[in-house]
């Protein structure tokens, strides 16, 4: 009996992974095609996600284009699809697809580049790092730690970072390069914080999100 419980509940469960895809986390029990997704404009007032579309449109001398509808969430997966629509309606690709900061991402950047294509769309987090001296300058930041000669990570405190795993980026077709040694991949560090330091708190706040960092509260 338990067997025939577990054998049906692992069908049902291989069914509705099926359903999804590789792409999706989500569907409608209504609409299977459809993904839930957070609105902008939310009618309930309760924050709540709703089955629905991401519909594309891309406008040329303030004509429609191209039109595309696509299952995904975010709207930089949603990027490529729509140009090679409009690769397939007109035969070229467009010289400098403009998109806001939303599209910008390390695999569409690659995209407009081996298909010669002007990058005309701004990274995530733009203004904030263009704009917010406090956030830019940040020294708890990864991208504003110091380096060794040996290519090893120096928090703001000065302690050397440990290298503890490199991870696959989930969607990064065409491979990240940090350096040589890790191809395709993003490097996660971990400090050795055994030693009571003056910034333990932001240390720790910082490395315990960290595949191999501590867990729990300074």
């Amino acid at each position: 009996m338990q067997y025939f419980q577990g054998r049906t509940c692992y069908d049902e469960i291989s069914q509705k992974l099926c359903v999804c895809g590789p792409e999706r986390n989500s569907y409608s029990r209504t609409d299977r095609d459809a993904t839930f997704m957070r609105m902008k404009r939310d009618y309930m007032g309760n924050d709540q996600l709703l089955p629905a579309y991401n519909v594309q449109i891309g406008v040329a001398d303030e004509y429609i284009a191209v039109m595309d509808v696509q299952q995904y969430r975010s709207d930089m997966d949603c990027f490529v699809p729509l140009l090679e629509r409009f690769r397939i309606q007109y035969g070229f690709y467009p010289g400098y697809p403009v998109a806001d900061a939303g599209y910008g991402s390390y695999n569409n950047y690659l995209y407009c580049r081996d298909h010669e294509m002007e990058l005309f769309m701004k990274f995530p987090m733009h203004e904030k790092e263009t704009k917010d001296r406090k956030y830019s300058t940040d020294p708890f930041r990864a991208v504003n730690f110091q380096t060794n000669e040996q290519g090893e990570l120096i928090c703001p405190n000065g302690r050397r970072m440990q290298f503890s795993c490199r991870k696959a980026v989930k969607g990064n077709h065409y491979g990240r390069i940090v350096t040589s040694a890790f191809l395709g991949m993003a490097p996660s560090y971990r400090a050795n914080l055994k030693e009571t330091v003056k910034t333990a708190k932001k240390c720790f706040s910082l490395f315990s999100a960290l595949p191999g960092g501590p867990k729990g509260s300074a």
